[in-house]
């Protein structure tokens, strides 16, 4: 739980107009990959891609998979927990 609140202050901050709750935030790992959970789920990424044009370049040095770098929605997905942390 500290964990989720420490991720949902962040995400707060990044993204300030929409609400982000610590129940709602969580690193989910499905066939080894990663990726940030947020409810509600695609606005949150869908606001932070508009707010931060650069998103694609700076995920792909760590390491995006490609199917995830579409332009608004869908949540960036890493094959390696470091590398979404990072």
């Amino acid at each position: 739980m500290i964990v989720s609140r420490v991720l949902a202050t962040i995400l707060r901050r990044v993204v300030p107009n929409v609400r982000v709750e610590p129940t709602s935030v969580v690193v989910r790992m499905f066939m080894g990959r990663y990726w940030i959970w947020v409810e509600p789920n695609p606005d949150y990424w869908e606001r932070f891609k508009r707010t931060y044009p650069q998103w694609k370049r700076v995920a792909c040095k760590y390491k995006v998979l490609e199917s995830s770098q579409v332009p608004f929605g869908s949540c960036p997905v890493f094959r390696a927990r470091e590398d979404l942390i990072n």
